[in-house]
């Protein structure tokens, strides 16, 4: 099992996301956020995605396949 979570909610007309993963020996989190439209709510998931990339969470997923 992977340790992840998200968190969307509406903020001021906004959709706010947070998402979070962990390594298996739960030392390392990584955590990412952002707004978005309420209209584009997948454009939102992949700016936030990206930045989880972007700090190592495909290393992180690669533990969890092996």
């Amino acid at each position: 099992h992977v340790p992840i979570s998200g968190f969307c909610v509406e903020k001021k007309g906004e959709l706010y996301l947070e998402a979070r993963i962990g390594d298996p020996d739960g030392i390392e989190l990584l955590v990412a956020s952002g707004t978005g439209l309420l209209e584009e709510p997948e454009k939102l998931g992949k700016e936030v995605t990206n930045q989880l990339i972007k700090q190592g969470a495909d290393k992180i997923l690669k533990l969890f396949r092996s």
